[in-house]
C-alpha cells in the first residue's frame, strides 16, 4: 500500500506502481478510515478491490483547486505590481489604506509601510477633500470619476482618480485608481 499525494495527482494507480491500493494524502480522518478499508479487505483477501482505483482522488480535487486559486493570485499581483496605474484599496468603514501596489507608492511618494492604514484624506486639502470625500462615503454601485477635466494634485503630480466600490461575502472595500496624467 502507497500512501502519496504525487501518485495520486499524477494517477500513477496501484498497478502502475506494483502495489496493492494507493491512498491519496488527505484530511487525517479520511486517510484513516482509507487505510481501515484497506486493512479490513486485506483480513478478508479481498484487496484486489483497490488495483484499479486511488482512495482520496476527491481530496486532491480540493488541493488542485487551492492550487489554481494561488496560481490566480500570484497572476493578478503581478498585474497590480507593475499596471502602470496606482491602485489602493480602502477599509470601507475607516478609509484607511489596506493595500497599495508600487505605482501608488510613486505617485504619493510613500513607502507602503507608511501608505498602510493611513487615511487616504491625507492627499487632498479643501475642494479636492470635499470631492474625494463626497464620492468615498456616498454609496454607488457604479464607478466614478473624478479630476478628468481639473486633475487632483498629489506629491506634485497631476491625477485623475476613479473609484470602485467592491463587496463580496466578507464585506465592503473601495478601489482607488490614481491615474497619472502629470
Amino acid at each position: 500500500v502507497i500512501l502519496s499525494a504525487f501518485a495520486a495527482e499524477n494517477k500513477l494507480y496501484p498497478a502502475d506502481l506494483g502495489v496493492d491500493a494507493c491512498i491519496a494524502k488527505g484530511p487525517f480522518q479520511r486517510t484513516a478510515a482509507h487505510i481501515r478499508a484497506i486493512l479490513n479487505a486485506y483480513k478478508q483477501n479481498d484487496i484486489s478491490q483497490f488495483a484499479n482505483d486511488i482512495l482520496g482522488l476527491e481530496d486532491i480535487a480540493f488541493r488542485a483547486n487551492t492550487s489554481e486559486l494561488l496560481h490566480t493570485k500570484k497572476h493578478f499581483e503581478g498585474i497590480l505590481k507593475n499596471i502602470s496605474d496606482g491602485i489602493i484599496e480602502l477599509n470601507q468603514d475607516t478609509g484607511k489604506i489596506i493595500f497599495a501596489n508600487s505605482k501608488a507608492q510613486e505617485i504619493t511618494g510613500l513607502p507602503e509601510e507608511r501608505l498602510l492604514s493611513t487615511n487616504i484624506s491625507i492627499f487632498f486639502s479643501g475642494e479636492e477633500l470635499a470631492l474625494v470625500r463626497k464620492a468615498l462615503y456616498e454609496s454607488s454601485h457604479t464607478p466614478q470619476s473624478l479630476g478628468e477635466t481639473a486633475p487632483f494634485h498629489i506629491n506634485d503630480k497631476l491625477v485623475s482618480i476613479n473609484i470602485i466600490e467592491s463587496r463580496d461575502d466578507r464585506g465592503a472595500t473601495t478601489i482607488v485608481v490614481l491615474h497619472d496624467i502629470t
